[in-house]
């Protein structure tokens, strides 16, 4: 008889046993959508907090950062974690002992569905009621300077926008297209373009 190949055992072995997700840590008050890492710690938000953990401990215990109410898409920027409360965007530094927010974005904006980084620029999806719709186009804020009111880029092509992410140091943005919570597409665009358009 002849002896199997060890890389066929194991895509045999593989193939019938499934990858399993492993529980690091659990909270009854979790909130939002998004989590953050930077370094060895892993941010969440919860209904009244901003949290982290260490991801190199064994016996995992949430330390609390900042006391907000509702936070949501957590980002980082260096040591900055961006995060908006309703249609305001703060920020922290994780690095300060008792950080306080800083508000980054005050006005312009009305539900942000996400955010990314491309450099010292903020992209934000941002979501309003028109016509008894949900739309949302693409906004930009350069967060080295002064604004505190983001740039208008480029209106969704369906209802909502999320799930913003860079491709590497390149210049496109690529998110989720869900007009009313179906249908879903990953759209790009070309964010170094004047008029940038979908493709």
């Amino acid at each position: 008889m002849k002896h199997l190949h060890p890389f066929i055992v194991f895509l045999l072995t593989t193939s019938f046993y499934p990858h399993k997700s492993e529980i690091i840590f659990s909270d009854v008050d979790f909130f939002g959508t998004s989590m953050a890492i930077h370094g060895d710690e892993l941010y969440f938000p919860t209904e009244t907090h901003i949290q982290k953990i260490d991801l190199t401990q064994t016996d995992l215990s949430a330390v609390q950062v900042l006391e907000v109410v509702e936070p949501d898409n957590l980002v980082f920027h260096s040591n900055d974690l961006y995060f908006n409360t309703g249609s305001t965007i703060s920020k922290i530094d994780v690095t300060d002992q008792s950080p306080a927010a800083i508000d980054v974005v005050t006005s312009g904006l009305d539900d942000i569905y996400g955010m990314a980084f491309k450099g010292d620029v903020l992209f934000i999806a941002d979501g309003r009621f028109e016509n008894s719709m949900e739309i949302s186009d693409l906004f930009k804020i350069d967060v080295s300077g002064s604004e505190t009111t983001p740039t208008h880029v480029i209106d969704g092509p369906g209802a909502i926008l999320q799930g913003l992410a860079f491709y590497g140091d390149g210049n496109e943005l690529h998110f989720i297209s869900s007009p009313g919570f179906s249908d879903h597409k990953i759209l790009k665009i070309d964010v170094s373009q004047i008029l940038p358009c979908f493709f």
